[in-house]
Parts: structure tokens; C-alpha cells; sequence
């Protein structure tokens, strides 16, 4: 019978203490973790919210936490779940044009002309077709 020799020790690579640290990471500890990196990515777009001291002062937090999970960025995350409020704490002088428009329903998998309007303002750098993309993202889980 043929025997097998064994690799060397040298040949097995150890893990580092970061690694060994990351695979022992509980999942409190890893919620902890994003819960702090996404507090520091918030306050850093948006200083108004330095005084947010969790992410559970959200008036929405389960549903930051789904739109993350969805793959939406800290700061899309909020602007998506707080809506309105995001505008009102962010102290934007066009909060009030917003809440006149009033909503306009929307039909089937478009967005309304409200809410895209709203989005402009919310998303500049996007464009039309990349706010309908993300208002589906955000929106057809919400009716499932």
C-alpha cells in the first residue's frame, strides 16, 4: 500500500490574529460593527445626524435594515426609509415644496411623478432610469 507523506508546516499556511478574529466574530459583535461603520458613513454624509447615537433612534430601523441587506449604501438606506423626516433633519429649504406635491398613486411597477420628482431631489447624480431601478428595489419587496 502506498502511503501518503504528509505536508509540511511549512506549506500550511496560519491564520493571522485578524482572521482568527473575524471567524470568532459573534453576530452581535458583527451587528455591532456595521452599526458603527454605518453611523460613521452617516454622520460623514450628513453632519446634521452627529448626534444619532444608534440606529434604532430611526423612525424606521427594520427597514434601514432590509434596504441594506438589499445592497443600498448606508446613505440610500436612510434617505429611503426616513423619506420625508431625512429631508426635514437634513435642513433642506425645499422640504416644505416637497410635502405640498402630494403623492401621486402609483401604477403597477412605475414610480409616480411625485415620488420621482422627490427622488431628483433626493438622488441628483442619478438618472431617471436609475431611480425607477432603485425605487423597485425598494418598493417591490415592500407589496410582496
Amino acid at each position: 500500500a502506498a502511503t501518503q507523506a504528509l505536508p509540511e508546516s511549512e506549506d500550511i499556511p496560519l491564520p493571522t490574529e485578524a482572521e482568527e478574529e473575524v471567524e470568532e466574530e459573534t453576530p452581535d459583535a458583527r451587528f455591532a460593527r456595521t452599526e458603527q461603520e454605518d453611523l460613521a458613513a452617516l454622520r460623514a454624509a450628513l453632519p446634521e445626524l452627529a448626534s444619532l447615537a444608534s440606529l434604532t433612534a430611526l423612525s424606521s430601523p427594520a427597514r434601514y435594515g432590509e434596504l441594506r441587506e438589499l445592497g443600498l449604501s448606508p446613505l440610500e438606506a436612510y434617505l429611503a426609509s426616513e423619506g420625508k423626516r431625512a429631508l426635514g433633519r437634513a435642513g433642506d429649504s425645499r422640504a416644505h415644496l416637497v410635502s405640498s406635491i402630494g403623492r401621486t398613486a402609483a401604477t403597477g411597477s412605475r414610480i409616480g411623478s411625485a415620488e420621482l420628482s422627490a427622488a431628483r431631489d433626493l438622488f441628483p447624480s442619478l438618472s431617471d432610469s436609475e431611480i425607477e431601478a432603485l425605487w423597485r428595489r425598494v418598493e417591490q419587496p415592500r407589496r410582496r
